[in-house]
């Protein structure tokens, strides 16, 4: 079953990322600021960016604000909804890295710390120009 169809380009997600990541609290101010992602994620549905997008806020209190734009199914013309469920590919690297941010924002790791620091495994390994990972 083909559910979302057509190009994901990564100005949408990175649209997406930087929408959400603007909330910061409950109230009118964060009402005001998201009200836009919605007309956002359908203006990329209008140029045939993208062919359909589900957003979702969510802080330690609860749902900010949901929803669904554009075609979950081109072909059938079916409407996006929330709870529509579809491929997301290549999701191991934003939530790896926001693994590794949130590590380096406790103290407990550097960016520039060499991997074998925190995998004795990865010491042999060496970049092309011999120097550690």
């Amino acid at each position: 079953m083909r559910i979302l169809a057509g190009r994901w380009r990564t100005g949408a997600l990175i649209a997406a990322t930087m929408a959400i990541g603007i909330v910061s609290a409950r109230g009118m101010a964060a009402e005001q600021r998201l009200a836009g992602i919605g007309e956002a994620m359908q203006s990329m549905v209008d140029a045939h960016e993208i062919a359909g997008a589900v957003t979702l806020v969510v802080d330690r209190d609860g749902v900010l604000h949901e929803e669904g734009v554009g075609l979950a199914d081109v072909s059938s013309s079916r409407p996006m909804t929330t709870d529509a469920m579809f491929w997301i590919a290549s999701m191991t690297k934003p939530i790896t890295g926001a693994a590794v941010m949130i590590l380096v924002d406790e103290g407990r790791i550097a960016l520039d710390d060499p991997v074998e620091r925190h995998l004795p495994e990865f010491a042999a390994l060496k970049m092309p120009s011999g120097r550690p990972i």
